[in-house]
């Protein structure tokens, strides 16, 4: 963290904040079939975790295993965000700070609970489903009360015979374009929502060794796809209207 913050003091034009881990494998059942807690309570005996855990175990009242992990997975968020967070506000202390990057399938509330007094705003990743996710968000801020990134959204569409994987992809880049710019005049319109940020500016593999591509917002050499670009012409155009001088 140390190295990061200085390398970014040196450029200050180029940075508005930090992010840490990127969809951390929070939640107790994930796709990674690991979490935390069993993690440390692996460790061997004489590690500062093993005796964490112990410790923890030691004064546990009740039978419910969930209940007590979910506990001490609190404890372990807490002492990580500490740590990190502790350190990003030591070595930089004039950037924003957005934590850990969370979906909605990796976010465990006590978990952020636990975050809140180390950032300045929650990185929240929605999928690409299209539409505004506001209720989702909504109980987000409720919960935080902390501004809200939204990073790697993309509208995904389909582009000939690329095999490109979403819930449900936009019939082309002109549906594409049109969904983006009601995607983010919505978020504009909410009274936390501080940016958005497309995934992918090029094509590039699906990622961790599964077929499919991910798809960019621009096509080969920089190429500008028929309908999104303009409707994010139109968008910036509204947006610097809509934004106040001060």
């Amino acid at each position: 963290m140390r190295a990061n913050c200085f390398r970014s003091r040196k450029n200050p034009e180029n940075v508005i904040g930090y992010c840490w881990t990127d969809l951390g494998s929070w939640p107790l059942k994930n796709p990674s079939g690991k979490n935390w807690v069993d993690f440390i309570r692996d460790l061997p005996k004489d590690t500062p975790g093993q005796k964490a855990s112990q410790k923890f175990l030691s004064t546990w009242r009740g039978d419910d295993d969930m209940a007590r992990d979910l506990a001490f997975l609190r404890l372990i968020a807490r002492e990580y965000f500490r740590v990190v967070g502790g350190a990003n506000k030591k070595y930089d202390p004039d950037h924003l700070i957005f934590g850990d990057r969370f979906a909605f399938n990796t976010l465990v509330p006590e978990v952020l609970d636990e975050m809140l007094p180390w950032v300045d705003g929650i990185a929240i990743q929605p999928p690409f489903w299209g539409t505004f996710p506001k209720k989702r968000l909504d109980d987000i801020y409720k919960r935080t009360g902390k501004p809200i990134l939204l990073c790697d959204f993309a509208i995904r569409f389909k582009d000939g015979d690329k095999d490109i994987r979403s819930w449900k992809p936009a019939a082309d880049s002109i549906a594409a374009g049109k969904a983006y710019a009601d995607y983010v005049k919505a978020a504009i319109n909410t009274d936390y929502i501080v940016g958005v940020f497309w995934c992918n500016p090029v094509d590039t593999p699906r990622g961790f060794g599964k077929p499919g591509v991910k798809q960019g917002f621009f096509g080969p050499g920089l190429t500008e796809r028929p309908g999104l670009h303009e409707a994010v012409k139109e968008l910036n155009a509204y947006l610097k209207q809509a934004t106040p001088n001060k």
